[in-house]
């Protein structure tokens, strides 16, 4: 196998560059970095560091990612966790100029398969397809992302149609054949490479003669711009709000910006214990009766501590499918969830959803062995 070169643009990304070195699953040699990720210390690997200048034009800034991107691919492959957003997509287009394999793993933000196209929508992404081999030096192409906005409305994840595609389910690898015309054969499920050693399906009812002790995990929407300033203020921090009359601890995301993280600890009230922004291990440590959130993978990590988790939709991009399981719960906003959590606090026994696809279908549980046969094809 050739040397990869990993682009890095979170935590999460950076504890995901570890767990390929720990576990010698790609020759991963060099990280390309927007900014500066204290994991990546640990693994000894040299790191470039790409932090654009926010002064600068849009299309210089592309074309300066794509410079350095280039710089870097010269005999080696590619290796991203997402490939949608301008640093992500100049990044996938240099390694489609360099002629570099590209390989694409699911990271923790993309969650599932939430935004289906609908009707004659979903056979037109060829008409996208054709813009994706502009010349190098164009800037980034805002009609092929107009257009994938009004085809695909949500996720654009495996936009950029990758060599290799290692996904979380059957569901997200259905969409990236439909949506995005990939190879099916190139599409891998191996369920997350971040996994706890397993998944509980029951949990220990909270005590009644106590409060009820809500975890609430934390998004940076508007970052990455999955939620308008509006939603966010009309829908994601009432949310917040409405726990405050529980024993509330609020985990904040680790890329939320300090801006946004200082209203959401005020939306959460004086006496909330905000757990700070560190990545969440795959087993959650935090004391919880139920946890709640718009569409957090790290209810993952809740699962397997047999933790319940609700889901409720704020107007997000990123809208949790209906998942059937026992831990599982959906619900329509803040007034439903506050109403659901104070049921499950009096009668000891938690709304999950009796209708949608099984957790399964979403995320593969696997042996350890599917993501290195994956690889190795």
């Amino acid at each position: 196998m050739k040397p990869t070169l990993a682009f890095c643009e979170s935590d999460t990304h950076a504890a995901m560059i570890c767990e390929l070195q720990r576990r010698s699953l790609l020759p991963v040699d060099h990280v390309l970095a927007t900014g500066r990720f204290p994991r990546l210390d640990a693994t000894n690997l040299p790191v470039t560091l790409f932090t654009p200048d926010p002064s600068l034009p849009p299309a210089e800034v592309w074309q300066q990612a794509q410079s350095v991107a280039l710089g870097l691919l010269d005999r080696r492959d590619l290796v991203q966790f997402q490939d949608q957003g301008w640093m992500a997509e100049a990044v996938s287009m240099a390694g489609k100029s360099a002629g570099a394999y590209r390989t694409l793993i699911q990271d923790g933000y993309l969650t599932f398969d939430t935004a289906r196209a609908f009707g004659p929508r979903r056979f037109l992404w060829p008409l996208t397809s054709k813009l994706d081999w502009l010349p190098l030096r164009t800037p980034r192409p805002r009609l092929r992302v107009w257009l994938n906005r009004f085809l695909y409305r949500q996720h654009y994840f495996g936009i950029t149609r990758p060599d290799r595609a290692l996904v979380f389910g059957e569901a997200m690898k259905d969409r990236l054949v439909r949506q995005f015309g990939m190879d099916d054969t190139s599409v891998h499920v191996t369920g997350p490479l971040l996994r706890p050693d397993s998944l509980q399906t029951d949990y220990t009812p909270p005590a009644p003669d106590r409060p009820l002790r809500v975890l609430f995990l934390d998004q940076c929407f508007l970052r990455y711009r999955r939620m308008s300033r509006k939603a966010w203020q009309e829908n994601y921090l009432p949310l917040i709000r409405s726990l405050s009359g529980f024993d509330l601890t609020v985990k904040l995301h680790p890329s939320q910006p300090g801006v946004d993280g200082a209203d959401v600890i005020k939306s959460a009230g004086p006496q909330a214990v905000i757990a700070g922004n560190d990545r969440l291990p795959e087993t959650l440590s935090l004391p919880a009766d139920v946890a709640v959130t718009v569409s957090s993978t790290a209810f993952i990590a809740c699962l397997a501590a047999g933790v319940p988790v609700i889901f409720c939709d704020c107007g997000a991009l990123d809208r949790m499918p209906k998942i059937r399981h026992e831990l599982v719960a959906n619900t329509e906003n803040s007034e439903a969830t506050s109403a659901a959590l104070q049921r499950f606090h009096k009668t000891g026994i938690f709304p999950l959803n009796t209708t949608g696809d099984p957790l399964c279908r979403h995320l593969f549980m696997p042996g350890a062995d599917k993501f290195p046969n994956a690889l190795r094809l």
